[in-house]
């Protein structure tokens, strides 16, 4: 089965959209909720340490990248950093379900709604995503798939 470069461009276009919608709400959570959501860190065992300015880091990447995937000519680079990102979030998910007690923080807003493993199942998704995003993008324009 080919898939044209129209429909290749079209779900090029879905996945990014997804992207900045998640990443543009979890980061404005996150500042809505800033000194929660610094706590939140804190108290999480492998993040204590560096919670003061990761409390900073994480939303602003989010925010970072929500903008590149706006722009046609930085998308590789956003879909590589947006995978990057789902990657160690469900790293830490899979590190904390399995070998940790505490589990130290939840997400706000909807995704408050999801349970860990509900969370880590929406990563996933999210993975396979931008790795089909990274190979849509990668494959050149006189390839058909």
């Amino acid at each position: 089965m080919k898939i044209y470069s129209k429909h290749k461009n079209v779900f090029l276009e879905f996945i990014c959209f997804l992207f900045m919608l998640l990443f543009m709400y979890t980061a404005i959570c996150k500042f809505l909720v800033f000194g929660d959501f610094k706590i939140q860190i804190e108290q999480a065992p492998l993040l204590s340490d560096y919670a003061s300015w990761l409390a900073w880091i994480i939303p602003s990447v989010e925010i970072l990248v929500a903008l590149l995937l706006m722009v046609p000519q930085l998308r590789i680079l956003a879909l590589y950093t947006a995978l990057a990102l789902t990657e160690m979030f469900s790293l830490y998910l899979f590190i904390i379900l399995n070998f940790d007690d505490h589990i130290p923080f939840s997400c706000g807003g909807i995704l408050g709604t999801l349970d860990w493993t509900e969370l880590l199942s929406l990563n996933i998704v999210f993975m396979a995503l931008a790795s089909i995003g990274v190979m849509i993008w990668s494959v050149p324009k006189y390839v058909n798939l």
